[in-house]
C-alpha cells in the first residue's frame, strides 16, 4: 500500500460488503478505506482518542469503539453516530447477534448493547439467541438475550482457562494439565529453564543475515516476561496458585532448603475466617486442625478474638497474692522479662503492617532489595554512594546501592553540576529523565550552563535520547508540560548561539534534538548541514557531512530521509545523502539526473514536489507560470485540490477559472449554496441564479436577484417553482414565504415584505425566567447542590452549543463572500471539535441509568414533597423521587447542515 512512510501500524482489517476498512495508527488513530485496485488508502475519519476496535455488524453496518468506551457508527465520510458508552478497555471483545452488541472489557464485564450483562467474565460465545459465558469462579452461565434471564449454571470441577481460551463447547473441562502438556509440545527459542540457547542465537543470527544479503527488513520482538507478569489480573494468579496447591509446595521447599523441619505429628494449624474445607497438605500428610492456639500464657481462637485460658481460677488467685506481696504485678514481669500476650503482639504487628501500607510508595521495598550471596557480611560504606561487602568466598565487592546514588545524583544537580551528575547516571544506568524532572523549572533556566560546561557531545545525545513525557520514576512532583520538545528546542536554540568551533563539535548534539522533537525537524536539519559544511574548507566538507548525515539516520528511516532530502530542492544534498542510506542507484541516479535537465528552477520545484507527492506545493509552483494552465487544471482535478486552489490562485487572473472549476465540482454534488457563491464570484450570473433556486432559499434568491437586475416576470415565475417544490417536500412556512414574496411588487415592496416575513417567521418562543435565584443555581464549591449547579451549567452550555451552530450557516458563506477562506476554515474546524467533543461527553454527563446516590443534590432532598421533608413510614427510599430538569440530557442539534464543503476539503490547507 502506498502512503504508509509515517504511519506505525494498521490493524482490525475488516470487509464491509467488497471493500476492506481498518484502523490506521499514525501520530493520531483513524480509520480508512483500502483501494484494492491502486493500492491506496482512503481516510473517511480522524478519531481524537484512540481506536480500539473496529467490525461490520450484519449486513452493513459499521461500527467501531474508541480506547474510552465509545461505540459509535461511521454512517459516512466523517459521520459518527454514538450508539452507547461502556468501560473504558483496550481491547474488546466483540460478537454481534441480531441487532445486538455484545462487548466483553479488559475488566472481565460483558456489555450488551451499552447495558451490563455480567461480570467477572472469562470468555464467551453466542449460539442463536443464548450467550453462554465463563467466570473466574468455575461456572458456566447461559443467559438470554431475548429476556436477559439467566437459563442454567454449570460449575466445573477443575479449573478454567482464562479469557484468552475459547470455549469448544458449552459444558468442556479444560484442566491445567493439558495446557501444561500442550506447552512443552511447543519449541521454544529464548532463555528457557532447562533449555540451551546456542541454537536459538544461532537460528537469529542466520536470520539476520539472509536479511541483509537480500536488503529486507526484520523485525525481533523481545518478551519482557516480568512486565507481561504485571500485566496480568492479580485474581486470576492467586486463583491458579490455589487450585494447582502451588503455594503449598513453595512452602515445603522453602522449609527444606533451609534446614527446617516439621513434626507432622506434634503440628498444628488454626485459620480465621476460612471455610471448614479448607486443609493444608506436607509432603502429602493432611496437618490437623485446631480450633485454640496457645502461646505465653494467651489463647486465641479460630474467631480471631483471644479468650480465657482453663486455668482463669489460679491466674486470679495469683494476681491477687502479687498485689498483696506489693507493687509488682504480673505486668512488671512480663514488661522485665519482655514477654507480652499473643494478643497484643498481634494486634501490634497488624497496626505496623497497616501504617506501612499508608505511608510507603507501591514500589518502595522493590526499589531498595539487591540479591546477594547467602553468607555475605556487610564491612563499610565510603563517599556516600558505595557499600563494600565480604562475599563467602572471603573476597571483598564494592556495591553501589541505587537510593545512595540517586541521592547523591541529586546533590550535584541541586549545585549545577550538570555533566559530572550525567556521568554518574550514565555510569551506572539511572534514567536521565531524572535531570530534568528533579527541579525542572529550575533545570530550564540554567540550560545554558548545560551546554557550554558540555565537553563530550555523546552525553547531550544520551540525554536526548533518554527524554519520555512521562515523570521519572525517581523524583516526585508533576512532569512539564511538552517535556520532549520544550527541552529539545532549548537546546537548539543554545547550541546554535555557540561559537562556529564549538557549534561543530556539538552538532551531532543539535541534529539529536532536533530529530528528537515531535515531529521529527528532518528538512531543518538537512539545511543546517549543508549551511554548516558550505563554510567549512572543501577538504574537510565531505567528511563533515557524510557523519552528520550518518548520524541523522539513526533517528529516521531511508524514505523519509530520502523524501527531507528532496524538500530542500538541492539535488547535490539529495544524492549525497541517498549514498550515505545504501541505497541502490538505479532507483535515485536516473531520477535525478531527469530533475536537472528540468528549468526553469521554479518549475523544477514542482517536479520535485510531484515525485515527493506534495501536491499542493507543486500546485504553489506551477501557479507561477500562466502557460501551465492546463497542467495546473490536470494536477486539480487528478489531485482534488480544489480547496487549495482557491487559496493559491487568490489575486491572480485565473483566480475566477477556480472558481467555475470548484462550482461545477459542487454542482455535481448538489451542494447548491456553495456551487452559488463560487459562480458569484466567478461572475457567471445565470448558473448562480440556477443553483440558488436549486437551493429554495428564497431570501438569498431574492437578494441576488436585486442585485442582478433580473427581470420581475422571471423571479415571480421562478418563486412560484420554488413554492410548489417546497409544497411538496413539506417545508410550509418557507413555500408561503415564497407565494406571498411572489404576489407582493418585487422591487417596491421586496424589502418591506422580507423583513416582515423574516420577523414573523423568525419568532421564538421566549420563557420567561425567574427573577428570584434558586439554591439549585449557586455553584459553591462543596456546597450540598453543587453537582446540581453543574449540570444547569452544562445544559446552558450545550444550549450555546446549538444557537453557535445556528449562527455558522450564516456566518461561514459570508466569510467566503469576502474571500476570508483560512478565517472560515479555522473557525469551522474550531467549531466542529467542539461539538463533536460535546456529543461524545453527553452520554458520560447524563447516563442513561442512574443509581439513587447519584441523584444531584443532598440525600435529604429525596424526601422533600412539596419543598417540605417527609420520611416514609418504616424508612428506606421515598415512594416517589421528583426529578428535576438538570437530569435530563439537553438536546445538542447534531443534524443540522451547517459545514461547507468548501472547508472541509481543505481542511489541511486552512
Amino acid at each position: 500500500l502506498k502512503g504508509l512512510d509515517l504511519v506505525r501500524f494498521v490493524s482490525h482489517l475488516t470487509w464491509s460488503d467488497e471493500e476492506v476498512l481498518a484502523v490506521i495508527h499514525g501520530s493520531s488513530d483513524e480509520i480508512a478505506k483500502v483501494d484494492l485496485q491502486h493500492g491506496v488508502l482512503e481516510s473517511l475519519y480522524k478519531s481524537p482518542v484512540p481506536i480500539a476496535w473496529l467490525g461490520v455488524q450484519p449486513p452493513s453496518t459499521v461500527m467501531f469503539a474508541t480506547a474510552d468506551g465509545v461505540f459509535l457508527e461511521l454512517k459516512g465520510r466523517d459521520d459518527v453516530r454514538v450508539l452507547f458508552t461502556i468501560a473504558a478497555s483496550d481491547p474488546y471483545d466483540v460478537k454481534f447477534s441480531g441487532e445486538h452488541v455484545l462487548a466483553l472489557t479488559g475488566g472481565q464485564e460483558l456489555f450488551m448493547d451499552g447495558h451490563s450483562l455480567a461480570n467477572s467474565v472469562t470468555s464467551y460465545t453466542i449460539s442463536d439467541d443464548v450467550c453462554i459465558y465463563t467466570t473466574l469462579q468455575n461456572k458456566l452461565h447461559l443467559i438470554s438475550l431475548t429476556t436477559r434471564k439467566q437459563l442454567g449454571a454449570v460449575e466445573f470441577p477443575h479449573p478454567t482457562i482464562p479469557s484468552t481460551a475459547p470455549i469448544r463447547s458449552p459444558v468442556q473441562k479444560i484442566t491445567v494439565e493439558e495446557i501444561e502438556a500442550a506447552l512443552k509440545k511447543i519449541n521454544q527459542c529464548g532463555f528457557v529453564a532447562g533449555c540451551g540457547t546456542v541454537d536459538a542465537i544461532q537460528a537469529a543470527r542466520l536470520l539476520i543475515e539472509k536479511h541483509r544479503e537480500k536488503q529486507r527488513l526484520v523485525h525481533i520482538a523481545f518478551l519482557d516476561l516480568e512486565k507481561a507478569f504485571d500485566r496480568v489480573p492479580r485474581e486470576v494468579i492467586w486463583y491458579a496458585l490455589r487450585s494447582d496447591e502451588l503455594i503449598e509446595r513453595v512452602w515445603c521447599n522453602r522449609l527444606e532448603r533451609f534446614g527446617l523441619g516439621l513434626n507432622l505429628k506434634k503440628t498444628e494449624y488454626l485459620t480465621t475466617g476460612v471455610t471448614e474445607s479448607s486443609s493444608i497438605k506436607v509432603n502429602g500428610i493432611e496437618l490437623p486442625r485446631t480450633s485454640v492456639f496457645k502461646y505465653l500464657g494467651s489463647a486465641i481462637a479460630s474467631d480471631g478474638k483471644p479468650m480465657v485460658g482453663r486455668h482463669g481460677d489460679e491466674d486470679a488467685a495469683l494476681d491477687g497474692w502479687s498485689h498483696a506481696r506489693g507493687p509488682h504485678p504480673k505486668r512488671c514481669h512480663s514488661e522485665k522479662f519482655g514477654v507480652a500476650p499473643i494478643a497484643d503482639k498481634m494486634r501490634e504487628a497488624r497496626l505496623r503492617w497497616y501504617g506501612h501500607v499508608l505511608c510507603g510508595k507501591e514500589d518502595s521495598v522493590r526499589k531498595i532489595e539487591r540479591a546477594v550471596e547467602l553468607g555475605s557480611r556487610l564491612l563499610a560504606s565510603t563517599s556516600g554512594r558505595a557499600v563494600i561487602m565480604q562475599m563467602p568466598r572471603g573476597n571483598l565487592e564494592t556495591i553501589h546501592p541505587r537510593p545512595f546514588v540517586t541521592r547523591v545524583i541529586k546533590e550535584l544537580i541541586d549545585s549545577e553540576k550538570y555533566i559530572e551528575a550525567l556521568k554518574e547516571m550514565k555510569k551506572h544506568r539511572i534514567d536521565m529523565n531524572l535531570l530534568v524532572d528533579h527541579k525542572p523549572e529550575v533545570f530550564i533556566a540554567n540550560i545554558s550552563k548545560l551546554v557550554q560546561s558540555a565537553k563530550d557531545p555523546e552525553l547531550i545525545c544520551i540525554l536526548i535520547a533518554a527524554l519520555t513525557s512521562e515523570r521519572s520514576a525517581l523524583c516526585d512532583g508533576i512532569v512539564i508540560s511538552n517535556k520532549i520538545n520544550r527541552v529539545t528546542e532549548l537546546l537548539a536554540d543554545e547550541i546554535l548561539r555557540l561559537p562556529l568551533d564549538r557549534r561543530v563539535d556539538m552538532f551531532v548534539a543539535l541534529l539529536s534534538a532536533l530529530l528528537k522533537s515531535s515531529p521529527p525537524q528532518v528538512e531543518k536539519a538537512l539545511r543546517l548541514i549543508k549551511q554548516h559544511t558550505d563554510e567549512m574548507p572543501a577538504m574537510k566538507r565531505d567528511v563533515y557531512a557524510r557523519k552528520w548525515l550518518h548520524h541523522v539516520r539513526f533517528f529516521v528511516n531511508e524514505a523519509m530521509l530520502f523524501n527531507a532530502a528532496l524538500a530542500t530542492y538541492d539535488l547535490k544534498l539529495t544524492l549525497q545523502v541517498a549514498e550515505v542510506s545504501n541505497r541502490d542507484p538505479k532507483e535515485y541516479v536516473p531520477l535525478l539526473n531527469e530533475l536537472r535537465k528540468v528549468e526553469p528552477e521554479d518549475y523544477r520545484k514542482c517536479r520535485i514536489d510531484m515525485a515527493r507527492s506534495d501536491w499542493e506545493s507543486a500546485l504553489r509552483h506551477l501557479s507561477l507560470f500562466d502557460d501551465k494552465w492546463d497542467e495546473a487544471v490536470d494536477l486539480i482535478r487528478a489531485r482534488d485540490l480544489y480547496a487549495p486552489a482557491l487559496v493559491i490562485y487568490r489575486g491572480s487572473a485565473k483566480y475566477k477559472s477556480v472558481c467555475a472549476l470548484y462550482a461545477a465540482v459542487l454542482e455535481a454534488k448538489a451542494q447548491w449554496d456553495e456551487a452559488a457563491v463560487l459562480y458569484e464570484k466567478a461572475e457567471d450570473i445565470s448558473k448562480t441564479m440556477r443553483c440558488l433556486e436549486m437551493s429554495r432559499n428564497v431570501e438569498r434568491y431574492m437578494s441576488r436577484a436585486h442585485l442582478f437586475n433580473i427581470p420581475e416576470d422571471v423571479v415571480v415565475s421562478t418563486l412560484k417553482k420554488m413554492a410548489i417544490v417546497l409544497k411538496s417536500s413539506g417545508r410550509w412556512a418557507e413555500a408561503a414565504k415564497a407565494l406571498e414574496v411572489a404576489n407582493a411588487d418585487i422591487f417596491s415592496e421586496m424589502g418591506s415584505t422580507m423583513s416582515m416575513a423574516s420577523r414573523r417567521t423568525g419568532k421564538t418562543g421566549v420563557s420567561r425566567a425567574s427573577t428570584t435565584a434558586t439554591v439549585r443555581k449557586r455553584k459553591q464549591e462543596g456546597g450540598e447542590y453543587e453537582d446540581a449547579a453543574l449540570l444547569i451549567a452544562l445544559a446552558a452550555y450545550y444550549k450555546w452549543l446549538n444557537d453557535l451552530i445556528g449562527e455558522m450557516t450564516e456566518l461561514l458563506p459570508a466569510l467566503v463572500q469576502v474571500d476570508e477562506l483560512s478565517l472560515a476554515g479555522s473557525l469551522q474546524g474550531s467549531v466542529d471539535r467542539i461539538v463533536s467533543e460535546a456529543a461524545t461527553l453527553r452520554h458520560r454527563i447524563w447516563p442513561s441509568k442512574l443509581h439513587p446516590w447519584d441523584l444531584p443534590g443532598p440525600i435529604h432532598a429525596l424526601y422533600a414533597v412539596n419543598d417540605s421533608f417527609a420520611f416514609p413510614d418504616g424508612g428506606g427510599m421515598p415512594d416517589v423521587i421528583t426529578l428535576e430538569p438538570e437530569i435530563f440530557a439537553p438536546v445538542l442539534d447534531t443534524g443540522r447542515r451547517w459545514k461547507l464543503q468548501i472547508l472541509k476539503m481543505g481542511e489541511k490547507t486552512f
